[in-house]
């Protein structure tokens, strides 16, 4: 209500931005990850004395490893000091093959660290974009939008409850109008949102989502077929070539601001995606 602005509640609380990059938290090598884990705690704890029904979660890592000690660390303080944690979150570019199926991928993996610390939660994909250092894809614009609109498709299908894209579509190769319409497309579910089963679709970029409304009068189809270029699939992500600033396995950006572990990349060939024969069974 300042200044006559909005009277919002929060709708969730997610405490810090990529703690693992040293630009965001600086003393992350030394004790940085402790201080970390105090400030979560302490703030989550007032965050839910002033709301006890609000959601608070973390800790919007990027780097999908424990060598800043946010992963596997921050669960063992988290679980030892009864730190509020409703929602997990984390960031994801691709930095090695551009596979669209990875978002998801991660999301799995997150589900099965959780279970192992006792956590049913939602996982939230709260920041995701094609890429930010190093740049190796040569994805035009229509590329973009077909990966970006495949990749929608298997989160919709995948154990993730939110995930927001974080904007890089200006100024990478001028995509902004083209992948525009993987998300108008998508957009059209809310009124098809009784998803049904589909065949023929597959996890390497040939996606489909299929909907119907509850009045079952309308249905909605939506295919993407992705293809990885193959001078840009890696056979496992050690592999220096493709990117300068991958080195044993991690993604080392410029400065050092961290070292991601990079998953292992999926060598794919493409025998599905010369078309799709559509049939509608029980309309």
């Amino acid at each position: 209500g300042w200044a006559d602005g909005f009277e919002n509640a929060l709708t969730y609380f997610e405490i810090w931005n990529e703690a693992d990059l040293l630009d965001f938290w600086p003393n992350t090598l030394n004790s940085g990850a402790q201080a970390y884990y105090e400030m979560y705690d302490v703030v989550g704890k007032a965050a839910k004395n002033v709301d006890p029904d609000l959601p608070v979660g973390g800790p919007t890592i990027t780097t999908h490893n424990d060598d800043r000690g946010l992963e596997y660390g921050f669960l063992d303080y988290v679980k030892a000091n009864g730190s509020p944690l409703d929602f997990w979150s984390f960031h994801y570019y691709p930095s090695v093959n551009a596979d669209p199926y990875d978002y998801a991928r991660w999301a799995n993996m997150y589900e099965a660290i959780l279970a192992e610390y006792g956590y049913d939660i939602p996982l939230f994909l709260s920041e995701y974009g094609t890429n930010i250092f190093g740049n190796p894809f040569t994805m035009s614009a229509n590329a973009q939008n077909t990966f970006h609109t495949a990749a929608l498709i298997y989160m919709q299908q995948s154990v993730m409850e939110r995930a927001y894209s974080y904007s890089r579509f200006v100024g990478r190769n001028n995509a902004m109008s083209s992948a525009y319409y993987g998300y108008k497309a998508l957009v059209n579910f809310k009124e098809t949102n009784q998803i049904l089963d589909t065949t023929g679709n597959d996890k390497n970029g040939f996606a489909v989502l299929a909907g119907t409304n509850e009045a079952n009068d309308k249905i909605n189809v939506l295919i993407a077929n992705y293809e990885m270029p193959a001078s840009q699939m890696l056979s496992n992500a050690t592999d220096e070539s493709h990117n300068p600033i991958i080195s044993d396995g991690k993604l080392i950006p410029p400065n050092e601001v961290a070292a991601w572990s990079l998953p292992e990349a999926r060598v794919m060939t493409y025998e599905n995606n010369a078309g799709y024969n559509l049939t509608i069974n029980n309309v």
